[in-house]
């Protein structure tokens, strides 16, 4: 299998509650998943590091993967993901189920 690289998942608050199935999506789709509070929640488990870098996190991520409806918070973690080449892909969430919309990633990340 070929290696695809990682992936940051970015998802509104009200999507929030979807952040594990996205991940098994991202999993599935041949990629590592990761997002801040998933790495949070690891360092806090361990009581290393509280607060996690979100740019740091997009930096080092091969894609950016929105789940759900963009905010005007996400578009900036979107614009530097856009900025550092990297692709972005929108999911909408109908039912718990994602369905890319590809004209809206290109248009609301550029």
């Amino acid at each position: 299998m070929q290696k695809k690289g990682t992936v940051y998942i970015l998802f509104n608050e009200l999507e929030s509650r979807y952040r594990f199935k996205a991940a098994k999506f991202v999993l599935d789709a041949g990629f590592v998943p990761t997002y801040p509070s998933m790495v949070g929640d690891f360092f806090d488990s361990v009581s290393r590091v509280k607060r996690v870098d979100k740019d740091d996190l997009i930096r080092k991520c091969d894609e950016l993967w929105v789940f759900g409806r963009l905010t005007a918070t996400m578009q900036g973690q979107v614009s530097l993901a856009k900025r550092m080449g990297k692709p972005v892909k929108v999911f909408q969430v109908y039912g718990g189920q994602f369905i890319e919309e590809l004209a809206r990633a290109r248009s609301k990340a550029d």
